[in-house]
């Protein structure tokens, strides 16, 4: 298979990813933009024909200048991530932490699936967990073994002699190509009494029709092949059986403690941080009302033989 422009492949499916439903709509974002279809059975909203990208395996990742700059993962190069962004996601740690019951008494293990440079390894080990990481990039990779034991591949291919406590995957699964599929897997993949935590991106179409009415020709997300909103995500959580389930929306304003340590990073003016802080504070409402929320996050929480009876 030959790498040309990125590129490795094109995939014209012929059935849903999620429902297997043979009945799609097809449709485009824009003149520019790769065509998308809609399945009417599941709402599933997926990029069809499917490219799929080189960028995140093996191919000339140490000249890529794309991965050595700061990037809203942190720094590519391992350096430190801004205060907001792990204050985003230790939070996320943290309440995935209090929802755990596993039973054993030995150290609890937390898999962080799509890892990159490793910064849920390090917040999981300074909550005491062991924790563990699956990239495909080896760049990234390298980077991350510093905080945890890390398999470099896809997580089809992973096969620990173990089940964990909490699994995280976080702006992923919108990259992946049957993501109630990979879901299933996470699940197998967990203890009794544990937590999966998902986090991924919502209205994008919505959102980036709404700025192209101000800017032109901006683009969908290069890379991601599925575009989720409310109604497909609680469509594709129903096919899960066994497990219970958490669904919260909200954009990075909604977030406080993340809203105010961004404010603190980027305000210079430390007379002007109060202002900011509470102008900003008046915006969350907004970004509800307007359907616009950024981010969905999924608690998976598999129950205990005892809560079963």
């Amino acid at each position: 298979m030959e790498l040309t422009g990125g590129i490795v492949d094109k995939i014209d499916l012929k059935e849903c990813p999620i429902c297997k439903s043979g009945t799609f709509i097809r449709t485009h974002f824009s003149n520019k933009s790769k065509n998308l279809s809609a399945c009417p059975t599941c709402l599933a909203i997926f990029q069809n024909p499917r490219f799929i990208e080189s960028d995140y395996g093996d191919v000339n990742l140490e000249s890529n200048e794309f991965l050595k700059k700061k990037t809203f993962y942190g720094d590519w190069e391992g350096g430190p991530n801004p205060e907001w962004i792990r204050t985003f996601y230790k939070n996320f740690a943290v309440r995935l932490k209090s929802l755990c019951n596993t039973q054993e008494n030995s150290k609890k293990k937390a898999l962080d699936i799509g890892c990159a440079v490793g910064m849920l390894l390090e917040i999981w080990g300074n909550l005491e967990f062991e924790p563990y990481g699956i990239e495909t990039s080896r760049f990234t990779a390298e980077k991350a073994k510093k905080h945890g034991e890390v398999f470099i591949g896809e997580l089809e291919q992973y096969n620990p002699p173990h089940q964990f406590d909490v699994i995280t995957i976080t702006s992923v699964l919108e990259h992946v190509a049957f993501p109630l599929q990979t879901i299933k897997k996470m699940i197998t993949l967990l203890k009794e009494g544990g937590v999966l935590g998902i986090e991924i991106p919502v209205n994008e179409i919505k959102r980036i029709r709404l700025q192209n009415l101000f800017i032109e020709d901006i683009n969908l997300p290069e890379g991601h092949i599925f575009f989720f909103n409310r109604l497909n995500i609680q469509k594709m959580l129903s096919y899960l059986e066994g497990v219970n389930i958490y669904v919260d929306y909200f954009g990075i304003i909604s977030n406080k403690e993340c809203r105010h340590a961004f404010v603190r990073e980027s305000v210079l003016n430390k007379f002007l941080i109060k202002t900011v802080i509470s102008i900003l504070d008046l915006v969350p409402f907004t970004e509800k009302m307007l359907g616009l929320e950024f981010f969905a996050r999924i608690i998976i929480k598999k129950p205990t033989s005892s809560s079963r009876q």
